[in-house]
C-alpha cells in the first residue's frame, strides 16, 4: 500500500493498548489512528476515522468484539477486522472468523507476528497462526467436534461470554439488538446443549474449557 496503514485499536484494558500503539507507531507504514474501549466505541469511530486495520478484543464490555465485528462487516467492509484475545479456545476463533474477522491472534503472540498480520490483512489476505488454521480446517473438513461449546451457534457464544460478565437477559438483549425473549430461547438452547441448569454451572463450565476467566470483572 502507498498509503500508511490506518489502524484502530479496540481493547477494554488501557495498557493493552498503549503497549500495542507503542509496537505499531514505530513501524514505517503504520499509522495508529485511534483507540476504542468496546465495541460501541469502534462502531462510533471507525466511519470517522477510516482505518484500513482493527485489532478488536473479543471480550469488551457494552459491546463485545463478536458482535461489533459483525456489524462492521455489514456496514463498513473496508475496515478489516484482527480480533487479538486471551480467549483462543474454540469455538471463539471460529465464531468471530464467521462473523467476518479477517485474522485472530491470542495476546501471547510475539510482536513480530502482530506486525506481520496488520500488514498482511491490510493487503487483502486473511491471517490465523499455522496452529489455529488447522484446527479450523480439522473441525471444517472431518465435521467433529472440537470441544463441548463447538456445538454452539455465534449468537449463543456470545451470550456465554456475556453471562460470564454477570449481564442478565435484558441487558444482553440490548447489547445484540434483539427482543428479550429471543435472548431466553437462546439461554435455553445453550443450557440445553450444554447440559447445565443455570448460570452459575454455565460459567464454571465455560471457565474449564478456557472460554473465560473467573476474575473477569462484572460490566454495569
Amino acid at each position: 500500500m502507498s498509503e500508511p496503514i490506518r489502524v484502530l485499536i479496540a481493547d477494554d484494558h488501557r495498557l493493552v493498548r498503549a503497549g500495542l500503539s507503542e509496537l505499531l507507531r514505530d513501524q514505517p507504514g503504520i499509522e495508529v489512528v485511534g483507540e476504542a474501549e468496546d465495541g460501541e466505541a469502534v462502531l462510533d469511530l471507525t466511519p470517522r476515522l477510516r482505518p484500513n486495520v482493527i485489532l478488536m478484543d473479543v471480550q469488551m464490555p457494552r459491546l463485545g468484539g463478536i458482535e461489533a465485528t459483525r456489524r462492521l462487516n455489514a456496514t463498513q467492509p473496508d475496515a478489516r477486522v484482527i480480533a487479538i484475545s486471551a480467549l483462543d479456545a474454540d469455538p471463539v476463533p471460529a465464531r468471530i472468523m464467521e462473523a467476518g474477522a479477517w485474522g485472530f491472534l491470542g495476546k501471547s503472540a510475539e510482536p513480530e507476528e502482530v506486525i506481520a498480520a496488520v500488514r498482511r490483512v491490510a493487503d487483502g489476505e486473511r491471517y490465523v497462526p499455522a496452529a489455529l488454521a488447522k484446527r479450523l480446517a480439522l473441525s471444517q473438513r472431518s465435521g467433529e467436534e472440537l470441544g463441548q461449546f463447538m456445538n454452539l451457534s455465534r449468537r449463543e457464544l456470545e451470550l456465554v461470554l456475556y453471562t460470564a460478565q454477570g449481564l442478565g437477559t435484558l441487558a444482553v438483549a440490548q447489547r445484540l439488538c434483539l427482543s428479550p425473549k429471543t435472548v431466553s430461547t437462546y439461554r435455553r438452547r445453550v443450557y440445553d446443549k450444554l447440559g447445565v441448569d443455570n448460570d452459575i454451572d454455565l460459567v464454571k463450565l465455560a471457565a474449564g474449557h478456557g472460554l473465560i476467566k473467573l476474575d473477569m470483572p462484572s460490566v454495569p
